[in-house]
């Protein structure tokens, strides 16, 4: 159950089933740069909005995504003016295609 720290959180019926969905909209309306990521991050961003719960992944783990600069490098000996950051990400079910022969 997630935290919901950014009112992401909604629910859609589709033929009487109910989901729930957590909308990157409510984290760009809060940090509007986070609709320029890249897809990849766009879904591991989703991923923590899921999972948020306050200990592995906080509110701020997923504002250090959405605020993302491709253009701040990591530089292991240039610690000063760099601004990079650790995230938590749990895996995610996906579909695999199969790599064995």
């Amino acid at each position: 159950m997630s935290k919901n720290s950014f009112s992401s959180e909604r629910a859609i019926s589709v033929l009487g089933k109910t989901f729930t969905l957590y909308g990157l909209d409510a984290v760009e309306r809060v940090h509007p740069e986070a609709k320029r990521l890249p897809y990849a991050l766009r879904v591991l961003l989703e991923n923590l909005l899921r999972n948020e719960d306050g200990v592995a992944i906080r509110k701020e783990d997923i504002s250090a995504l959405a605020t993302w600069d491709p253009k701040a490098h990591f530089h292991p000996h240039a610690f000063v003016g760099v601004h990079h950051a650790e995230v938590a990400a749990p895996p995610a079910p996906g579909l695999v295609g199969e790599v064995g022969g």
